[in-house]
């Protein structure tokens, strides 16, 4: 859920705004706050227009604190008015119209019927807090594709749809064990002091290793005093690496964070987002924070029955099949020639890169993937590596690991998808852990 959200129950007196206000506030987790009880703490028993909004402006003031600590608000209150409603500016209104008149006649006058509201409850069952809870949820839960969310989503227990090499026991299906998008092992994640994510494609993820084998476990046996989450994400653009590192900013834990590991991913992929049920239309029928938007991460090599092996429904397949055929041609033909993915898919995200972690203070280990590489003129090399060496300061440290082939070089094995193997793998967590002993 995105939090740091006002939810106002209001109705008459008698309606059961303070029934369905404290098992509403347990299911979301949140902070409730009881009108009577305001007025109590306040000695403010004055219920004229005036008396209303004042009252209303203080418990909005309460609410905002509340907020600030990314916390969820519940307030319960008549609220009356429409104009004492917009001074309490709620991210989410109820309106109790249970009954029609309340026991005191001056409220009855002043009452003015929500013109804007989110669910109105006309008759009280046992269940209604947990419909709301499930409606409020869904209401409040950005897409995970938006830089404004977090890395959490309820995926603990689902397949992680990865496939283990047959250099191992390729029969092993694993499932993710948190909400979390890694496999390290995170369950003692609220006690860390000392957290180092990882970010990368599929091969900081260590795609076709098992679990007991990916980078972050390694790491964690190499020193466990710290927890080296692994959010790479198998298949990613840039774009979308460094979108999980802003959502990771959304994340209380990463106050936890000194230092992060990057690696980058080809510069020829690119995000693709896409409405499954309006796949053609460039209006906005369905908002972007539901589970009808799709993303794809588009290369050159890739064709469309690629994209669509991992749509499960045959009917939307079918219904995407031409816009993703359009979306891939117009890439290919005005997104992918060399000037325009050098300066949109490296530069740029190489510069968000800098910004987010000077903003934070966190020091950056860069694992440059040397296949990667190969398609970038050596003079931009040359200017990319001088951008990052100046990353490089007292203020926020920026250290680099090659990961080349050859006789000189580091990778030492590949698995049969081509991804870096078991003694690749270790050997890329001695490079990072001398790296990270300096820091």
């Amino acid at each position: 859920m995105n939090y740091n959200k006002k939810i106002l129950i209001c109705g008459l007196p008698g309606s059961g705004k303070t029934t369905l206000a404290e098992p509403l506030a347990k299911l979301l987790g949140a902070v409730w706050i009881n009108a009577d009880n305001i007025r109590t703490q306040w000695d403010d028993w004055d219920f004229s227009p005036e008396g209303r909004t004042r009252q209303a402006k203080r418990i909005r003031n309460l609410s905002n604190e509340v907020t600030k600590d990314g916390k969820i608000v519940v307030a319960d209150f008549i609220c009356p008015t429409n104009e004492t409603r917009k001074e309490f500016d709620a991210d989410f209104i109820i309106w109790m119209d249970t009954i029609k008149l309340g026991r005191y006649d001056d409220t009855n006058a002043m009452f003015e019927n929500p013109t804007k509201c989110d669910f109105i409850v006309t008759d009280w069952e046992d269940n209604t807090p947990d419909i709301l809870k499930e409606i409020i949820e869904k209401e409040f839960t950005l897409s995970e594709f938006s830089v404004f969310a977090d890395l959490k989503r309820d995926r603990k227990g689902s397949q992680t749809a990865i496939d283990i090499d047959k250099e191992f026991d390729d029969t092993i299906k694993e499932i993710w064990e948190s909400d979390y998008p890694t496999r390290t092992d995170i369950r003692n994640i609220e006690n860390e002091t000392n957290i180092v994510p990882i970010f990368g494609d599929s091969f900081l993820f260590c795609s076709g290793l098992p679990r007991e084998y990916e980078l972050g476990t390694l790491l964690r046996k190499e020193n466990s005093k710290v927890l080296f989450p692994n959010f790479s994400k198998p298949g990613a653009s840039n774009n979308s690496i460094v979108n999980r590192i802003e959502q990771w900013t959304n994340d209380d834990h990463s106050k936890k964070t000194k230092t992060i590991i990057i690696g980058l991913s080809s510069i020829y992929r690119f995000d693709y987002y896409i409405d499954s049920e309006y796949p053609e239309s460039i209006d906005a029928e369905n908002s972007v924070h539901t589970n009808h938007i799709l993303d794809f991460d588009i290369s050159p090599g890739w064709e469309v029955d690629y994209y669509l092996d991992s749509v499960n429904d045959s009917v939307m397949a079918k219904r995407l099949r031409k816009s993703l055929e359009l979306a891939r041609n117009g890439f290919l033909s005005s997104q992918t020639t060399y000037a325009n993915v050098y300066f949109k898919n490296l530069e740029t995200i190489i510069r968000r890169i800098d910004w987010i972690t000077k903003q934070r203070k966190w020091n950056i280990i860069f694992v440059k993937n040397a296949d990667w590489h190969d398609s970038i003129h050596k003079v931009d090399i040359k200017v990319m590596n001088k951008y990052i060496e100046n990353m490089d300061s007292m203020k926020r440290r920026c250290r680099t690991i090659e990961m080349q082939g050859g006789e000189e070089g580091n990778v030492i094995d590949h698995l049969s998808c081509r991804h870096w193997g078991l003694e690749t793998t270790k050997s890329l967590v001695k490079e990072i852990k001398k790296e990270y002993d300096v820091l």
